[in-house]
């Protein structure tokens, strides 16, 4: 099954937003990336990429640019936020490689993306996944147990390659002056 959602690209303002049309998506490469090298957006909701920008370049005083794409959700995707059979791979990998890690050093997701990928257990263009910021809601479902339901995870796409970017729906929303 395929769907079709909005996700928002957020970079750094040079004041070159012909060249951010024309050119972007751009990847990142960084070391810290939490789901490895590849494009990154905010899937559906326009706020969370405000909020990057203001956490990234606000906070070093410069100014940000916020694009939005139309991105393909579909079996190409590594699906750890919607898809449970993927979840339950992940699992699995993150024990299998959980056993084999240096103590004392951190294993992060994108140790398991990457370890997927040495293996060969990795024939996606993408992955998308969650995470629990501190404004998320929590709802008891009600009974003994306590168990709770989280709305407002943000959600990230990370796009290896731009198979699933559908073209050409990328274009900037914010600031103001560089909108159409």
């Amino acid at each position: 099954m395929s769907r079709v959602i909005t996700g928002y690209h957020t970079v750094e303002d040079r004041d070159n937003a012909d060249q951010v049309e024309a050119n972007g998506p751009f990847i990142c490469v960084r070391n810290d990336a939490w789901l490895g090298t590849g494009y990154y957006f905010w899937d559906s909701r326009q706020h969370w990429a405000h909020d990057w920008g203001n956490k990234c370049y606000v906070f070093k005083q410069k100014a940000y640019i916020v694009c939005e794409a139309q991105i393909r959700l579909d079996d190409r995707i590594y699906d750890l936020f919607g898809d449970v059979m993927h979840q339950e791979e992940f699992a699995a990998a993150f024990d299998e490689l959980d056993k084999r890690f240096p103590l004392g050093k951190d294993l992060f997701v994108q140790h398991v993306i990457n370890y997927l990928k040495k293996i060969g257990a990795f024939p996606y263009d993408g992955i998308r996944a969650a995470d629990e910021p501190n404004d998320v809601l929590s709802i008891e479902f009600g009974g003994r147990r306590k168990e709770k339901m989280f709305i407002g995870q943000r959600v990230q796409i990370c796009l290896i390659n731009k198979n699933n970017l559908v073209l050409p729906t990328f274009r900037i929303i914010f600031p103001e002056k560089y909108v159409i």
